[in-house]
């Protein structure tokens, strides 16, 4: 594979979600290495219309992409169509209305580099509700505290682009749980899983999202016949379980300050599990 001039590749794709896109555009040029990104949002027959919302940006950035659709298409097409297009070696992807760290990407792509022997990896996440305390998608550190930590590792993932050549690509048969099945695949290959255990992503929990529909027993009916368990919990998983209550009695060691810059501690950082 040629090398480019990105260092990751992020998808965000875009249904239903033209009141995001203001917050999202601020929120991934805050990115500490946003110049070394690419980020490639889809947005496929959304009745709202982000393209014309997201258009204007990629005048004034040559790194934020666009690609559409008139048809719509599930997530998971929709990731897939993100991950033949991206340009970098390492791949990753974000919801609309969930938040990256302002270093999350810095440090995913520096864990990455260090550890040519991690084919995919994620970080720990933060759940956050309509009802949290605090400002919305805010890293602040008082906030974190309080805030439950995610026990999956499905609402971010980093992957190397060339990974579809052993795990294959995300499953387009799935509606509602092709992460997890990804996630499945993986932990049943041989492929090298990472953590990076800091508190990077906020995952906005709603009642409405895709993962509380009734659909997901037919997709585990779908799945059962692929004969793969699905499952989180890998030895990474049940290892973030610990993290988790570390984090509950000892916070301060993962988080970072909300303004943080990661150029001298994200290469130290880089190469420890």
């Amino acid at each position: 594979m040629q090398p480019t001039a990105y260092r990751i590749s992020c998808i965000i794709s875009t249904y239903c979600d033209a009141a995001y896109v203001s917050k999202k555009m601020e929120e991934i040029e805050r990115q500490t290495i946003f110049d070394e990104v690419e980020f490639i949002f889809i947005e496929t027959g959304s009745p709202e219309c982000e393209r014309e919302l997201i258009r204007p940006y990629l005048d004034k950035f040559s790194n934020i992409k666009l690609l559409t659709t008139d048809d719509r298409m599930g997530l998971y097409q929709a990731w897939n169509m993100g991950w033949n297009a991206a340009q970098a070696d390492v791949v990753c992807y974000s919801n609309m209305d969930d938040a990256l760290h302002p270093c999350c990407l810095e440090y995913v792509a520096n864990y990455m580099e260090a550890r040519r022997e991690k084919d995919l990896c994620s970080v720990m996440i933060a759940y956050q509700y309509e009802t949290s305390k605090g400002d919305r998608d805010s890293f602040d550190s008082e906030r974190l505290r309080h805030l439950k930590i995610s026990r999956r590792l499905g609402p971010f993932t980093a992957w190397r682009k060339d990974v579809s050549e052993r795990l294959g690509m995300f499953d387009e048969n799935f509606q509602v749980m092709g992460d997890l099945d990804f996630w499945s695949r993986a932990i049943d290959s041989d492929v090298g899983i990472g953590m990076i255990y800091k508190v990077l992503y906020l995952y906005s929990v709603a009642p409405t999202q895709l993962s509380k529909s009734k659909g997901m027993e037919t997709e585990r009916r779908y799945s059962a016949g692929k004969g793969i368990g699905l499952s989180w919990l890998s030895w990474k998983g049940r290892l973030l379980l610990l993290h988790r209550k570390l984090f509950r009695l000892f916070p301060q060691p993962y988080l970072l300050p909300d303004s943080a810059s990661c150029r001298e501690v994200g290469r130290d950082q880089a190469g420890r599990d």
